[in-house]
C-alpha cells in the first residue's frame, strides 16, 4: 500500500487468493490497461496472475426425478458438477449418489459416471440400485441426494440438497442432509376393482383417486357393488388426466346391480371429465342397454350431472362415453345441465373433446339435458366425432327455458334417434334441438321431437330445431326427423315469440336476418297442430327462414300446420312455409 512500491494497490501474486479466477466476464480491461482473462477472469480493478485458493464446495445441479411406475433401477442423467479446483474423474472420491426406501431405510450409495466435459465442469450420471434396497413396489418412497468433494489437500464437500449435510468426503458422511429429494413407485391398476363396502376401495371417491394417481397396466373397470353412493363421497368426483390411458388402458365405470350416486355441488359438474381420456361411463349392468346407474346432482343453483370438461386447445378431454345411465338434477333456479360437453364451466365451449359419446341416456329436469361446444369450427378448437344417439330427454322447469339438446362449433358429429320432449311455463321459448353457431359438417337425423311447449301467455312459442346463424357453408343435414307439439301462446310477427317447427336463421322483433347456409332439409315430418288463445293475429311456421340464408336444398319434407287460434285474434295464420 506504500504509493512508491511497483505493486501500489496490486494483489500481492505470492497468497492463495479466492480473487484468482474468482470473477464474472466482462468487457474491457483493467484499471492498468491489462486484458482481461476472457472465461475466468480476477474479482477487482486488477488482472493479475496469482495464486487460487479454493474454499467453496462443488455446485450440483440437477432436474429432481419425477414419480415412476418402473420397478427396475433408475438413472438421474444430466447432473452438471462445477468446481474451480475441479472434482476427481475416476478413483474412489468420484460423486455419488446417496438413496434410501422410506423415512427409516438404511442409506446406500453407488459412484457416478463422468459423461462429458470437465473436473471443473461436469456432466454425471448416476444410478440407483434397487437391489441395495431389497427391491421397490408400488407406493414405494426412495429419498436421495448427490454429493461431491473437489480436489484440494483438504477437500470441500458439498451435496445437493445440502441442508443439513455433514461430511468430510464423499464417503465419510456423518449426518445426511434433512430434506433430500425423493420420488415415489406409482402403483399400476389393471383388471376388475370393486368399489363399496368390502370392496377394494370403499368410495367411488378413493377409486377415482387411484386411478388419477396410479399407472395403468391395461383396462381398469370400477365395478360398482353398493346400492348408493352418496354421504361417504367427497364431490365433485373428478376423473383427471392419466399419462398411460390409451385405446388400449381405458378406465369403464358400472354397477354390479342396481346403483345411484347422489350429491349436490353447485355450478359444476357432480361428475367430472377433467381433460380426462378414455373413461366410459356404463350403466348397464349386462353389458347391454339396460340403465341401472342414476346419477344424479340435486343441487337447484346450475346444477350439472356429468361435465366433460376440456383444459385448453389440443389438451381436450378425447374419446369419452357416457352411456346407459339415468341422469337428473334438482329444479334449477339457475340454468344447469344433465351432461355438459365443453369448459370447466358447464355451458361454456371447450376446445378439442373430440370423439364424444352419449347414448342411450334418460336425461330428466335439467334445464338443458345435453349441452356440447367447441370453442371454434375447425379441427383446432371444434368437437370432432360427436355422437348423440339414443337418449331420452325429458326436461321442464317453471323458471327457465329449457333447450333439449343445445349444440355449437362441432364438426363431423351424429345427432340421431334421440326422443326429445320439453316444456316450460316461463315467459320465453323452448327448444327442442338448438344448433348454434359453428355446428357443421354433420347430420341431425331420426330424431323424434313429441313436444315443445310453453304455457306462458303474453305471446311466446315453441321451436323444434333451430338453426342459428351459423356459417354460410355449413355442410349440415337435417334428415328424417319426426316433429309435433310445438306450440305456445304465440305473437303476431315471426320473432322470437312465433311457434316454429324448424327455424332457421337468428330471429328477434327487429332484424330477422340470417348468414345460416349450405343447409340440406331432407324427408323431415313436421305436424303443428292443436289450439291457443290469444287476442292477437298470430303467425305460425311449420319452417321459417330467415333472410340472408343461402344454398339451401330443402325437397321430400312433409310441413304441416293446423294451429289454431280460438281467441279474439282472429286474423291468425298458419304457414307451411
Amino acid at each position: 500500500t506504500a504509493p512508491a512500491s511497483s505493486n501500489y494497490l496490486h494483489i500481492n501474486t505470492t497468497i492463495p487468493t479466492q480473487v484468482e479466477s474468482g470473477g464474472t466476464a466482462i468487457s474491457g480491461d483493467d484499471y492498468d490497461g491489462d486484458t482481461r482473462n476472457a472465461t475466468t477472469p480476477d474479482i477487482g480493478a486488477d488482472e493479475f496472475a496469482g495464486i487460487p485458493a479454493d474454499f467453496s464446495a462443488p455446485v450440483i445441479s440437477y432436474t429432481a426425478l419425477s414419480n415412476t411406475c418402473a420397478t427396475t433401477n433408475i438413472t438421474l442423467s444430466g447432473v452438471i458438477i462445477t468446481d474451480v479446483s475441479g472434482v476427481p474423474l475416476s478413483g474412489g472420491n468420484v460423486p455419488r449418489i446417496y438413496y434410501k426406501k422410506g423415512v427409516g431405510g438404511s442409506w446406500f450409495s453407488q459412484p457416478g459416471a463422468n459423461t462429458g466435459g470437465t473436473a471443473t465442469n461436469g456432466t454425471w450420471s448416476f444410478t440407483i440400485n434397487n437391489a441395495d434396497m431389497g427391491g421397490v413396489a408400488g407406493n414405494d418412497i426412495i429419498y436421495y441426494y448427490i454429493i461431491a468433494q473437489d480436489i484440494v489437500t483438504t477437500p470441500n464437500v458439498g451435496s445437493n440438497p445440502a441442508a443439513g449435510l455433514v461430511a468430510t468426503g464423499v464417503n465419510s458422511v456423518t449426518t445426511h442432509p434433512t430434506s433430500p429429494n425423493s420420488y415415489t413407485i406409482t402403483p399400476t391398476l389393471s383388471g376388475l376393482y370393486t368399489v363399496g363396502s368390502g370392496g377394494d376401495f370403499a368410495t367411488l371417491t378413493a377409486a377415482v383417486a387411484a386411478y388419477n394417481n396410479s399407472c395403468l397396466g391395461g383396462a381398469v373397470t370400477f365395478n360398482l357393488i353398493d346400492a348408493a353412493y352418496s354421504g361417504s363421497e367427497t364431490f365433485p368426483i373428478s376423473i383427471n388426466v392419466n399419462a398411460n390411458a390409451s385405446a388400449i388402458n381405458t378406465l369403464t365405470i358400472k354397477p354390479a346391480a342396481t346403483a345411484a350416486i347422489t350429491g349436490s355441488v353447485s355450478s359444476g359438474g357432480l361428475i367430472r371429465l377433467n381433460g380426462a381420456d378414455y373413461i366410459t361411463i356404463d350403466g348397464s349392468n349386462s353389458g347391454g342397454t339396460d340403465r341401472s346407474l342414476t346419477i344424479t346432482n340435486s343441487a337447484t343453483v346450475a346444477p350439472t350431472a356429468v361435465s366433460i370438461q376440456s383444459l385448453g386447445t389440443g389438451a381436450g378431454a378425447t374419446n369419452n362415453t357416457i352411456k346407459n345411465l339415468n341422469i337428473s338434477t334438482g329444479v334449477a333456479t339457475t340454468k344447469g345441465f344433465g351432461i355438459s360437453v365443453g369448459a370447466s364451466t358447464p355451458g361454456t365451449g371447450g376446445a378439442d373433446n373430440d370423439n364424444t359419446s352419449i347414448q342411450n341416456n334418460n336425461i330428466t329436469v335439467a334445464t338443458v339435458p345435453v349441452y356440447a361446444a367447441g370453442t371454434a369450427s375447425s379441427s383446432t378448437g371444434g368437437l370432432d366425432n360427436l355422437l348423440i344417439t339414443g337418449n331420452t330427454l325429458n326436461t321442464t322447469n317453471t323458471t327457465l327455458a329449457n333447450i333439449g339438446l343445445q349444440l355449437g362449433y362441432a364438426l363431423n358429429s351424429s345427432v340421431q334417434l334421440n326422443t326429445i320432449t320439453v316444456s316450460t311455463s316461463v315467459s320465453d321459448e323452448p327448444v327442442g334441438i338448438s344448433l348454434e353457431t359453428g355446428f357443421v359438417s354433420s347430420e341431425v337425423s331420426r330424431n323424434n321431437i313429441t313436444q315443445v311447449y310453453t304455457s306462458a301467455t303474453g305471446g311466446y312459442g315453441g321451436r323444434g330445431i333451430t338453426i342459428g346463424t351459423g356459417t354460410t357453408n355449413s355442410a349440415l343435414i337435417i334428415a328424417n326427423n319426426m316433429i309435433a307439439g310445438v306450440n305456445g301462446s304465440n305473437w303476431n310477427v315471426f320473432d322470437n315469440s312465433s311457434s316454429m317447427g324448424i327455424a332457421i336463421g337468428a330471429l328477434n322483433s327487429t332484424n330477422l336476418t340470417t348468414t345460416a347456409g349450405g343447409i340440406s332439409l331432407y324427408y323431415n315430418s313436421v305436424n303443428m297442430a292443436g289450439t291457443y288463445s290469444s287476442t292477437t293475429n298470430c303467425l305460425t311456421a311449420a319452417l321459417y327462414i330467415g333472410t340472408g340464408a343461402s344454398a339451401l336444398n330443402i325437397r321430400n319434407n312433409i310441413f304441416a300446420n293446423s294451429l289454431n287460434n280460438t281467441g279474439t285474434g282472429t286474423g291468425s295464420k298458419a304457414y307451411a312455409i
